[in-house]
């Protein structure tokens, strides 16, 4: 059993450091900014540690599903970061703020859709 809880931790680190090595490249090539590709690498990396904290603090087990969804998560994570990070690049005004503010307008709602129907997706599973 120990063998395999440490075969099922590696792997899933493994799989975090592919994704999110990923996810930088495709940040790098979807907004052309390094900063903005770092900063979001930043947050994707804060929403795992986050979830991982969390699944400490409730007590669960690492097993195959935990290994698997952490790095699910990171694709999940990963979807809203890049949206908000393109539309911030494309906006026209010169000052951190109003860019934001920008790029809030254009893609929120979508985002916050996005969020909603994961969110009720993930509520769903919890009566199978």
């Amino acid at each position: 059993w120990v063998d395999t809880q440490l075969a099922l931790v590696g792997n899933a680190v493994q799989g975090i450091g592919i994704a999110i090595s990923f996810a930088f490249i495709v940040l790098i090539v979807s907004t052309l900014n390094l900063i903005i590709a770092l900063y979001a690498t930043l947050s994707i990396s804060g929403i795992i540690i986050c979830v991982l904290g969390v699944m400490r603090m409730c007590g669960w087990m690492f097993g195959i599903t935990e290994s698997l969804s952490v790095v699910v998560l990171i694709g999940f994570s990963v979807d809203y970061v890049v949206h908000l990070g393109a539309y911030y690049t494309e906006a026209t005004y010169p000052d951190k703020f109003n860019r934001m503010r920008e790029a809030l307008k254009q893609i929120g709602i979508s985002i916050i859709g996005g969020a909603v129907t994961t969110f009720l997706a993930g509520v769903a599973l919890f009566f199978c």
